[in-house]
């Protein structure tokens, strides 16, 4: 008997992307401000607000070097806290505005890369005009909304909340998950080991992280996994810190594609193809010939056949045909 089959090919393999996380730093600060005082933020006058022709050339003139009369000239707002050079330098070289003003997260504050971006945000630069032409080539934040919640959150006060996680990297590797990498953060009143981040997720960009987009916890962690998500679909993420009075901060906001879904098994039976059931097995590109030897099975649709010959394959039966007879 001959017996023909047409199959159904697939691509079975999976892809591995490696990152590697190339950062340390476990900052602590401590200034006597307010608790409702950011201890850095864009408004570098105080003034109560950030302007690009005030705060974003006061940074640029600065991180130029400029000092005295030539940092300030012509940029001090009224009812500025910081209303001349040298409050305005000290307030700069602080260990929260050495992190703030780091805006591309190369490690340095330049003026044509963090102090370009910092006047640009303000003056309401997006997207690829944001970032024309000021990106450190070792930024570790390239994407223009990434570096608009940085710099809007500022470097938080302690006594409140953990300081603000810096989320750096994620990547999806299988359908349903999504692994992401982030610095730690430190608090005042809670120890390094008993911190506890949350991982989120979204379809939303911009969200605020809350019960319903919590995923995953962790304790005293810089890595973890996100479960349980649809493949092939965009997700928006944070990292939410906690200490130990649930007092809270989250971190800036990457996003990552899932992994196309990994093929299932369907429970069908799986057939070996070999000399006491398929003689003269003539293999084509989708279909398959041979010899059916007597009381051997007849293979069905659905039914998987594998063999080690033309160097091994798996295939799904689509459709079988009969001729002759024992």
């Amino acid at each position: 008997m001959m017996l023909s089959m047409t199959n159904r090919r697939g691509l079975i393999g999976q892809g591995w992307t490696h990152w590697l996380l190339l950062g340390l730093v476990a900052i602590l600060i401590s200034q006597p401000l307010s608790a409702a005082e950011p201890l850095c933020s864009t408004d570098i006058d105080g003034d109560g607000s950030a302007e690009a022709a005030s705060d974003g050339q006061l940074l640029v003139r600065y991180l130029f070097g400029f000092q005295g009369d030539a940092l300030t000239d012509g940029l001090i707002a009224e009812g500025c806290v910081r209303c001349d050079a040298a409050a305005i330098a000290s307030h700069l070289e602080t260990t929260a505005c050495q992190v703030l003003f780091d805006v591309d997260g190369d490690g340095r504050r330049r003026p044509l890369t963090d102090g370009l971006l910092h006047w640009r945000l303000l003056s309401g630069y997006s997207g690829s005009e944001l970032i024309a032409g000021a990106l450190g080539d070792e930024a570790t934040r390239r994407d223009p909304e990434a570096m608009r919640g940085w710099l809007a959150a500022g470097v938080l006060p302690p006594g409140e909340a953990p300081y603000r996680v810096q989320l750096v990297s994620g990547d999806s590797l299988l359908g349903d998950q999504i692994q992401l990498e982030w610095l730690t953060t430190s608090d005042n009143d809670t120890p390094v080991s008993q911190l506890r981040y949350v991982l989120h997720a979204s379809t939303q960009s911009g969200f605020v992280p809350s019960p319903a987009t919590a995923n995953t916890e962790l304790v005293d962690a810089a890595y973890g996994t996100l479960t349980g998500l649809t493949p092939e679909t965009r997700y928006y993420l944070k990292v939410e810190a906690l200490d130990s009075f649930g007092n809270n901060s989250w971190s800036n906001e990457l996003s990552v594609v899932t992994a196309v879904a990994a093929p299932t098994e369907t429970g069908a039976a799986r057939i070996l193809l070999d000399a006491s059931n398929a003689l003269d097995l003539i293999i084509g590109a989708d279909s398959l010939s041979y010899r059916l030897p007597q009381g051997a099975s007849v293979p069905a649709v659905g039914d998987r056949v594998v063999s080690s010959g033309d160097g091994g394959f798996l295939r799904r039966v689509e459709a079988v045909e009969q001729s002759g007879a024992w």
